[in-house]
């Protein structure tokens, strides 16, 4: 079995980084990478498009990659920056005799603090959250005396326009090959679902005919229609109430189709450590119309029976020993429950 090539993106929040990626790329031979350049919408925007063509994972940096994981629904890498790539620059600003500031978003800030506070570098750090936090930031810390900025690139573009010296973070090749790593990881156990998923789904199809899964709240996840040519009834609310109470979890209802046909539907809940599901399957059901009405008769649990006496004992017991047989006939005065009787018969006989 030939090993296909994994589909990936980078968008690259700064032209500098795609040089470095392209030189990296050469030494991946599992990832077929495309590389474009787009900083936070604009990276939001080639994201979307790559999704819709496809690709089985994006790779990205700092707060565009936040932005693009809130935006796709696929694997979205975040280029780290290193302690390294982070010493180097702190050691080159350190030495610049300037009030100095490490603004960006929490995955820059919280590393910064950490290698500051252990070489008791005198850079004082600000997080943010979102791009429009930026610019009213550095105004106030430019007012505050503050000279030299580091951060990422909405950062550093910001202090340039302001007027602040600025150091761009960027991402070094231990970066840029520790993202390839992780993409290629995510995007194996990705496909390795999306098989399962297949094959229960081809699993499905062999053993199971018009059907509907629907969430809690009436939403279809997956549907299959094999003997009916589309969806055969209109409204799916009708379907939701279920009140089945025994062991097995079914419940067994007749419901007219969209052409007043009526169809056998089979109830089934489905618990998941994270859900509820209810399996609905639907089978023609060809009877007389003079028996339809009897056929509507449905138990959805067990009839409550109360009973202590030894003549009541004695017909439950009866009715166990004799629910091999197809026929019944009920005798007794009107108001003794007769047709709770019946009701007790048909569930246990057709196990609900």
């Amino acid at each position: 079995m030939v090993r296909m090539k994994i589909k990936a993106l980078f968008v690259a929040p700064y032209a500098a980084m795609k040089n470095l990626i392209e030189e990296c790329r050469y030494e991946e031979n599992e990832i077929d990478l495309d590389i474009k350049i787009g900083n936070l919408q604009e990276g939001v925007v080639l994201a979307k498009k790559a999704e819709a063509q496809g690709y089985d994972v994006i790779i990205s940096r700092g707060g565009t990659a936040k932005l693009i994981g809130e935006a796709v629904g696929i694997p979205v890498i975040d280029v780290h920056v290193s302690g390294y790539d982070m010493l180097r620059v702190f050691t080159l600003a350190n030495d610049l005799p300037r009030k100095k500031a490490i603004v960006g978003f929490p995955t820059i800030t919280l590393g910064a603090k950490a290698i500051i506070d252990l070489l008791d570098i005198p850079i004082d750090i600000f997080t943010i959250d979102d791009e429009s936090e930026t610019e009213p930031l550095l105004s106030r810390l430019k007012q505050e005396g503050y000279q030299l900025i580091i951060g990422d690139v909405v950062t550093f573009e910001t202090a340039s326009r302001l007027g602040l010296l600025g150091i761009l973070l960027q991402s070094g090749r231990e970066a840029i090959f520790d993202s390839f790593k992780e993409a290629k990881m995510v995007a194996r156990w990705m496909l390795n679902n999306k098989l399962e998923i297949e094959r229960l789904k081809a699993l499905l199809h062999v053993t199971a005919k018009d059907f509907m899964l629907l969430s809690h709240n009436g939403d279809i996840v997956y549907e299959q229609w094999t003997t009916f040519h589309s969806r055969p009834i209109k409204e799916i609310p009708l379907i939701l109430d279920t009140n089945q109470d025994d062991a097995s979890g079914k419940e067994i209802t007749y419901i007219k189709d969209n052409n007043g046909e009526t169809l056998k539907l089979i109830k089934t809940k489905i618990t998941t450590t994270e859900s509820l599901y209810l399996f609905c399957q639907f089978s023609h059901l060809k009877i007389n119309p003079a028996s339809e009405v009897s056929m509507k008769v449905n138990v959805l649990a067990p009839p409550l029976i109360i009973h202590q006496s030894e003549a009541m004992n004695a017909c439950l017991t009866m009715i166990d020993r004799c629910l091999f047989h197809t026929r019944f006939i009920l005798h007794g005065k009107r108001g003794t429950e007769k047709e709770l009787i019946a009701q007790y018969i048909h569930y246990h006989k057709t196990h609900g």
